[in-house]
């Protein structure tokens, strides 16, 4: 059992840098602590040496895997808000671009509305045409 424990934590303390696959290590990082622990209180002393070497492989495999993977997860988090912030701000130019080119529109249609809707009367006005001379 003391072999089982330490290729346990040795599997465990290599499985946890991986990221997301790390869980599985911490698992096997946490059985070959417990199979340690189960092989000292048995009290075998061929397996005493390797058991007593699984413990604090264990233990740091446990540790380490905690960390790096609560850290993949924070990390992921981050860069999905930043995204959406990202997102936010492009979208916020468009709208704002699109606005500005509604108000050049808009100021267009009113300058050709108003030189469309001219009073007749400031028109400029034809000269009548000319009358021949009676004979």
């Amino acid at each position: 059992m003391g072999m089982a424990a330490l290729v346990l934590g040795i599997l465990g303390i290599v499985l946890c840098w991986i990221p997301f696959a790390g869980w599985a290590g911490i698992l096997l990082a946490l059985a070959g602590a417990v199979l340690g622990v189960l092989t000292l209180r048995k009290g075998l002393k061929d397996d005493k040496w390797m058991a007593i070497a699984s413990l604090p492989i264990g233990v740091v495999a446990i540790a380490y895997g905690l960390f790096i993977q609560i850290s993949w997860i924070r990390g992921a988090q981050y860069v999905g808000e930043q995204y959406n912030q990202v997102g936010q701000i492009l979208d916020d130019a468009k709208v704002k671009q699109t606005l500005e080119q509604l108000q050049k529109d808009a100021q267009k249609a009113a300058v050709e509305a108003a030189r469309q809707q001219q009073p007749a009367s400031s028109a400029p006005v034809a000269a009548p045409p000319a009358v021949p001379p009676a004979q």
